[in-house]
């Protein structure tokens, strides 16, 4: 009858209902079960609105609030250099460090991305400026390469003028079983992965030590002012520009133990080469001789 069939109706309405509530419980509860999941597995490194893998990798920062640039900039870094059509320009400068010797006691962390250390205050002139080396930033492998070749290790001193103007002056590791004892003792330093607090500073090496790296890594005669220049941006979001780039020439050493211990830690942490767009990439030096890993490793 009618009274029978709106009972009908009512009970399958209700069904309904539920059936539609038990799988939205179902979707939420998946959703928050495969978040966690997500987030636990990649640790620190994804505390953030951007990683360097899945979801949050470089491919969507300019999808990103605030970083539209990483999409849209034309001069963008890193980039792959081609030494044979690097333009020789006699106006590019020597790289001249002045350090304040023992006015702060080295540290390393880990920002959830990559690892950094801060040594003495040192500051760089370059092109008329002052600039202020700020920290070490190092990326496994390289974010910049040579003719197509990503190195295992980059290391990129970042540097800011008065004006907020930023240069980075970065340096190529190749995985040798023989390093400069500075190298090792600077990564002896770092806790193990998993055994990072993020943001927290830990004690670098020695003073003495670490000053002793310095000095070999920039002060010294041989190779110390062949370099590639060019102007790019941050290799992370916001991806500024006008960022200027001095890719030093001349490849450092570092045994495969230290480059395992920082890919543990870091795991691989680099933005993929982007378009030149027309940018001349300069060089300091005349002759043709030093190419993508053929100058002396020291």
């Amino acid at each position: 009858d009618a009274t029978m069939q709106r009972r009908l109706a009512l009970a399958v309405t209700v069904c309904t209902a539920l059936a539609g509530c038990a799988l939205l419980i179902a979707m939420v509860t998946f959703q928050d079960e495969t978040t966690d999941d997500f987030e636990t597995s990649l640790g620190a490194a994804t505390s953030g609105v951007w990683d360097y893998i899945g979801e949050r990798g470089p491919d969507t920062w300019g999808n990103i609030k605030g970083y539209k640039k990483c999409k849209s900039g034309k001069n963008q870094s890193p980039i792959n250099i081609v030494p044979t059509k690097a333009v020789y320009s006699y106006r590019l400068p020597e790289l001249d460090w002045q350090f304040e010797m023992g006015k702060r006691d080295p540290t390393v962390m880990f920002n959830g991305h990559t690892v950094t250390a801060e040594g003495n205050k040192a500051t760089l002139n370059f092109d008329g400026k002052d600039w202020k080396l700020q920290e070490f930033i190092f990326h496994t492998p390289s974010e910049n390469t040579l003719n197509g070749r990503r190195f295992p290790v980059e290391m990129q001193m970042l540097h800011t003028a008065s004006n907020g103007e930023q240069l980075i002056v970065a340096w190529f590791f190749d995985d040798k079983e023989w390093a400069p004892s500075y190298i090792p003792e600077l990564f002896d330093t770092f806790p193990e992965a998993g055994a990072w607090t993020y943001l927290k500073r830990y004690p670098g090496p020695d003073n003495v030590h670490f000053n002793n790296f310095m000095d070999l890594l920039v002060l010294r005669e041989r190779d110390g002012h062949k370099y590639y220049y060019f102007r790019g941006s941050l290799t992370t979001p916001p991806c500024t520009e006008g960022v200027r780039w001095v890719v030093m020439t001349e490849i450092l050493g570092i045994n495969s133990k230290d480059v395992a211990k920082l890919e543990r830690i870091e795991g691989k942490n680099i933005r993929p080469t982007q378009p030149i767009n027309g940018r001349k990439v300069w060089k300091s030096f005349p002759d043709t001789s030093v190419n993508g890993g053929n100058t002396v490793t020291v």
